[in-house]
């Protein structure tokens, strides 16, 4: 929870938390950044920390490569609420616009920022450059990933960042701010990481990956995701942590 993230639990909560860390065998978190929220509730117990996975068989490259013809193209992925940091997009993807850039964004996703965010895009004179796609199937958002040159994120807090390794192991370089559990996942060989909460900041990273995007190698992209976040990477370690947790060692 993003909330145990922040270490603001409500206060008739806080105290049922810590009960049931107090009276769990083990606890994990998936990122350093979540562990050490949990640690703060927690007392003096430690917390492992065992990530989030994906399917990498089914988040993989394109077999064709990316079209890199016409204006370049962003893609973006979650809930649409203010945390995520749609609007922050938007006014970079304006500002590229100003610059002469020719750059496209679409978002996929659903939630209460919609309306807002159609009122932003209009006021903004970015109708043709950004697309609100709404919900999307799992192939829907792989196609998109396909079609992408780059992908953003531009969370105020995240716990983890699955939408972000799935991009990655479509072979796309992303461009994300520093929020938290996203930072454990992104090297500067997978993409670039700036502050959160500035448009300028994220337009200027934005424009440094259109130049920037046809350096990374698509398979390697894919390797390291599948290295590190792979069903097969991460169930192993939470069968062994099961196995010796029933067998009390």
């Amino acid at each position: 929870s993003s909330k145990v993230a922040e270490r603001k639990i409500a206060a008739r909560f806080e105290a049922r938390a810590r009960a049931a860390y107090a009276g769990a065998a083990r606890l994990m978190a998936v990122s350093p950044f979540l562990a050490a929220a949990v640690e703060h509730y927690a007392g003096e117990r430690a917390v492992e920390v065992l990530p989030n996975f994906i399917d990498t068989t089914f988040f993989r490259p394109p077999e064709a490569p990316r079209d890199s013809r016409g204006a370049f193209r962003f893609f973006a992925l979650g809930l649409l609420c203010r945390n995520k940091g749609h609007a922050l997009m938007v006014e970079a993807v304006a500002l590229l616009k100003k610059r002469g850039r020719e750059v496209s964004l679409d978002i996929g996703g659903y939630g209460p920022e919609a309306r807002r965010l159609r009122g932003l895009i209009a006021r903004l004179g970015v109708e043709r450059e950004v697309r609100l796609l709404g919900r999307l199937s799992r192939e829907e958002v792989r196609s998109a990933l396909w079609q992408a040159n780059a992908f953003v994120h531009a969370s105020r807090v995240e716990t983890f960042g699955i939408a972000v390794i799935e991009a990655l192991a479509t072979g796309l370089p992303v461009v994300v701010t520093r929020c938290g559990g996203v930072e454990s996942i992104v090297t500067d060989e997978l993409g670039l990481t700036v502050e959160s909460g500035n448009a300028e900041v994220l337009a200027e990273a934005m424009e440094e990956m259109i130049g920037a995007a046809a350096a990374y190698d698509p398979d390697a992209l894919h390797e390291d995701i599948d290295a590190r976040f792979s069903g097969e990477a991460v169930g192993s370690k939470l069968v062994e942590i099961y196995r010796q947790t029933a067998t009390g060692h």
